[in-house]
């Protein structure tokens, strides 16, 4: 079963143009991005990082030809969950005067 993940994902990450030890390096930069955003004192971080790291995927998605709007929907979600659990984001965006 594992080895049949692990083609998949060599397979997937081939398509976008990236190596299978790219593969191990993205992936690490995701669970340390999921640590941060989870981590309520480094959450903002966390959310500018997953945004930064979304805006590679719609690159990547663009790239090779692919609707790129997942990544778009993910990213505003994250900033929505963001916005509603902190305070001071609400207080510096709100939605009205």
């Amino acid at each position: 079963m594992l080895i049949f993940a692990r083609k998949i994902l060599d397979d997937t990450m081939a398509k976008y143009g990236y190596s299978s030890q790219q593969a191990l390096v993205i992936t690490i930069i995701e669970i340390i991005i999921g640590i941060v955003t989870a981590i309520p004192r480094t959450s903002v971080f966390g959310v500018l990082f997953m945004t930064a790291y979304l805006g590679a995927a719609v690159s990547a998605h663009i790239r090779v030809g692919e609707p790129f709007i997942l990544p778009i929907i993910l990213a505003l979600f994250a900033w929505a969950g963001l916005w509603l659990r902190e305070p001071r984001l609400r207080e510096l965006v709100p939605l009205r005067k």
